[in-house]
């Protein structure tokens, strides 16, 4: 692409060129064997707009071209006055053309971030779900058992399996054994089949969230899966025993891990939960959040997504 020649705002003759992905200003020195010293440069990919104007001040019988662009966080400017509108032209298009194409690139990411994030989310928040029906029919069957309650949550359980079934490569359990136990009231065997059903849900979960993804953290998957599991053992086991409920040295450690993970993605702070019902919540709480995090990036950092 031709130079553009022209004058800066303060007067001095300069120069803007744009080629190689780039847009260089530079400024005419010496009088006698005059060259061309550079003042800026500008990558075209930090470029965020290019426009032209007739009749600015203060040379009004020329063009301006304005080029604005992102420098260490601060938006910037090259201005050069012209009397080449045509070349000028040719340079807005060129900068604007760029600019265009990384809007596009960026709406793209921003969709793939949100889909990525709520597909992800979505499968945790449907897991958490089955997971807590499971942990209450295990309650249920403890003791006296209460069947009612119990036929309750298989229905539950059963609503769970079947939106279960729109996710991608969804997991399948087979809950005809865990029926076929409550139907004959055998608390023994149901419950052998909760906790088969529920080892079969975590091992599910800690695989899938041992494979990379672009968006998303999945180790926070297994992780919230893991607080929730651990309340709910030390809960169960709170019943059995008649004791009353702490948090435990393992479920410490995951929170802390969880906490630190979730103000690194979401930039909130979480409050440390000290009982069974404020671990329940905070495990819901960080499923929200994460829904609500949007990709930060903008025209300039596109490229480097």
């Amino acid at each position: 692409m031709p130079d553009l020649l022209g004058k800066a705002p303060d007067g001095r003759v300069c120069v803007l060129r744009a080629e190689d992905g780039r847009v260089t200003l530079s400024y005419e020195k010496g009088f006698v064997g005059k060259s061309l010293v550079k003042a800026e440069e500008v990558a075209l990919g930090q470029t965020l707009e290019a426009a032209t104007e007739a009749g600015a001040k203060p040379y009004e019988s020329s063009m301006r071209l304005t080029v604005r662009y992102l420098r260490d966080g601060e938006e910037r400017e090259l201005t050069v006055f012209t009397r080449s509108a045509e070349k000028a032209e040719e340079i807005r298009a060129l900068v604007m053309g760029d600019v265009q194409r990384r809007r596009e690139a960026l709406e793209r990411s921003r969709a793939e971030h949100r889909k990525s994030r709520e597909a992800h989310l979505n499968r945790l928040q449907l897991d958490l779900e089955l997971a807590e029906k499971l942990f209450m029919a295990a309650e249920a069957l403890h003791g006296r058992v209460d069947w009612s309650r119990v036929n309750e949550l298989a229905g539950q359980v059963a609503r769970i399996e079947e939106e279960r079934e729109t996710l991608a490569d969804p997991v399948r359990f087979g809950f005809e054994g865990l029926r076929g136990h409550v139907a004959a009231r055998h608390p023994e065997e149901a419950k052998a089949e909760l906790w088969a059903v529920l080892d079969t849900l975590y091992r599910g979960v800690h695989e899938y969230s041992r494979h990379g993804d672009r968006w998303f953290d999945r180790r926070l998957l297994i992780l919230l899966l893991g607080v929730l599991y651990r309340a709910w053992d030390i809960h169960l086991g709170s019943v059995l025993s008649g004791g009353g409920w702490e948090v435990d040295e393992g479920l410490s450690r995951v929170l802390d891990e969880v906490l630190e993970l979730m103000k690194r993605d979401t930039s909130v702070e979480l409050g440390r939960p000290t009982g069974f019902e404020s671990v329940r919540h905070l495990v819901y709480e960080a499923v929200e959040l994460l829904l609500g995090v949007e990709l930060m990036v903008g025209l300039a950092d596109v490229d480097a997504v």
